[in-house]
């Protein structure tokens, strides 16, 4: 995919936009939406990219944001990217803080 790296980066934006919001920002309805979003659409690009496109993933897991984690979680459960399960685990490691 030529053009998944330019869509990752674009969703690195969008996911330190994101980060910065308060609490009662992260609690909308057009954040509830963005965050449906972002559960789906990186693990497309990342299935794309192959383990290239784990890297990102990686930086948004140890994010201190609950919600950035979140959707890095339910990125990692898509069964798209199954048959990297080495990487999954290596990111759910770093979710869980065992860096």
């Amino acid at each position: 995919m030529r053009d998944g790296p330019l869509a990752l980066d674009f969703v690195g934006r969008v996911m330190c936009r994101a980060q910065g919001l308060s609490a009662g920002e992260s609690q909308t309805d057009g954040f509830r939406v963005l965050k449906q979003g972002l559960e789906y659409v990186p693990s497309v690009y990342v299935a794309a990219l192959s383990d290239d496109g784990f890297d990102p993933l990686d930086r948004w897991a140890v994010s201190p944001s609950k919600p950035i984690r979140t959707i890095i979680k339910a990125n990692l459960g898509k069964s798209r990217l199954s048959r990297f399960e080495e990487r999954i685990q290596r990111t759910l490691a770093l979710l869980s803080g065992d860096r």
